[in-house]
């Protein structure tokens, strides 16, 4: 005989009910509205009043038709000599004034000497009025520490002029101003077969920023054995620091 099946209750589903949040309090809303607003008024004051010292620059529209390009242009006042350096890249530059250079009587540009990669970076490539062993003297803003770029230029020196007579790099004050430097004569071959022997006096000022200035000087000389001595080239290079006007931090 077949048992009976036993009949179970099923129990009735229980649903909790979502417990409602106190509402958050009013006090608690302004604070938190402020801090909100706070922050946001922070970012833009930041975007809008940070200053890290870099020199506007503006977007300008060169050339006519399918050749015209545009690129960005730091305003120099007329008339003004000023040196610069690029601590950003060629898209988003970061242009520093280091300082400004005077030319001194005697001297002029040499228009036969281009412009670098960046125009805004200007070269003072300077030449003598009177004709002598003095070929140029050359100023430019450099954007690394001075005894950094010392060095790499003096290995760049015994690369290119294995031959060359390099002394060291060496640290000294020239007219109150101190400078890293080294010396060194090198020959070159020219085109036509002859040798060209030069003298070279290459010396870097410490400027704002860990950047400096560069001052090239070059001297044209007969043979290795020839040249000016040292007073004499530092004389020189005391002449032209001396219309470098380095700006301060």
């Amino acid at each position: 005989m077949a048992k009976a099946k036993k009949k179970y209750k099923r129990r009735p589903k229980v649903v909790a009910k979502p417990q409602k949040k106190p509402p958050m309090p009013k006090k608690t809303k302004i604070i938190i509205a402020s801090v909100a607003g706070a922050l946001a008024l922070a970012a833009v004051l930041f975007a809008l009043l940070y200053d890290d010292g870099s020199l506007p620059v503006r977007r300008v529209l060169v050339g006519e038709g399918a050749s015209a390009d545009h690129k960005l242009v730091v305003d120099v006042p007329e008339g003004e000599n000023w040196l610069l350096v690029n601590k950003g890249t060629s898209r988003k530059p970061k242009y520093y004034k280091l300082g400004t250079f005077t030319m001194p009587q005697g001297y002029a540009l040499d228009d036969a000497f281009g412009a670098g990669s960046d125009e805004n970076i200007r070269q003072f490539h300077c030449k003598p009025a009177e004709e002598g062993k003095l070929n140029y003297v050359h100023v430019q803003g450099v954007s690394k520490p001075a005894g950094e770029v010392a060095g790499e230029a003096r290995d760049n020196y015994m690369k290119f002029y294995p031959e060359s007579e390099t002394g060291d790099v060496q640290e000294m004050t020239l007219g109150s101003q101190p400078i890293t430097y080294f010396l060194s004569k090198f020959k070159t071959d020219q085109e036509d077969g002859t040798v060209q022997y030069s003298q070279t006096m290459t010396l870097y000022l410490p400027a704002r920023r860990d950047n400096c200035v560069l001052v090239n000087i070059m001297y044209d000389i007969d043979s290795m054995e020839d040249g000016l001595a040292d007073e004499e080239v530092f004389a020189l290079a005391e002449e032209f620091i001396s219309r470098i006007a380095l700006d301060k931090e």
